[in-house]
């Protein structure tokens, strides 16, 4: 059986990005150009940045071991919302590049960041539950291509990226091992791992 919801129902928009279940139930919405929804069961909230939100074009969820969520903007980065007001990180942190399409956390803890031309920020967690410094990975560090798209962590904890271009690139902590179509993937193009 299913359900549809559109705006009649309380959903902004329907160019949605991405979906996320946080640890209460609650269905977390990105969308294009009218920020994030937050669905309870019963009911839609939208979040923009009239309540805060860096900027409405919001590309990516996560929720984080402490419960707060990590949202990606095109254009403004990435922020944290701890149920009551949004932090935005930005250059003066760190988040060189602003276009963020993916968020991952780690077994450790970190935050991972993908952006279409900063490569990869990883926010080393603090024991204290603060935010920690930024770390950046790009072509430089031995990423294939700095538009990354997508990550995904396997059993041991190596970091797999997609990139835009570049293939996939495995991260072991220490060194980066790509793999292209040279090494016999169909497409350098890669959206999801």
């Amino acid at each position: 059986n299913f359900s549809s919801f559109n705006k009649l129902q309380g959903l902004k928009n329907g160019f949605i990005y991405c979906m996320y279940e946080d640890h209460r139930g609650n269905i977390w919405i990105s969308t294009e150009r009218s920020g994030v929804t937050r669905y309870d069961g019963q009911s839609f909230k939208n979040f923009t940045s009239a309540e805060g939100l860096p900027d409405d074009k919001a590309y990516s969820i996560i929720e984080d071991h402490t419960g707060n969520l990590w949202i990606g903007t095109y254009g403004k980065g990435v922020c944290k919302y701890d149920g009551r007001s949004f932090t935005q990180f930005d250059v003066k942190e760190g988040v060189i590049n602003k276009n963020v399409v993916s968020i991952l956390e780690d077994k450790a803890g970190d935050i991972w960041i993908c952006t279409l031309g900063g490569g990869v920020l990883q926010l080393k967690s603090a024991l204290d539950g603060s935010a920690g410094t930024f770390t950046q990975y790009t072509e430089k560090e031995g990423l294939p291509f700095n538009f990354v798209t997508c990550i995904l962590e396997d059993k041991k904890g190596d970091l797999w990226f997609g990139t835009y271009g570049g293939g996939i690139s495995r991260f072991d902590g220490t060194s980066f091992f790509n793999y292209s179509s040279k090494e016999g993937l169909t497409s350098d193009y890669i959206w999801k791992i």
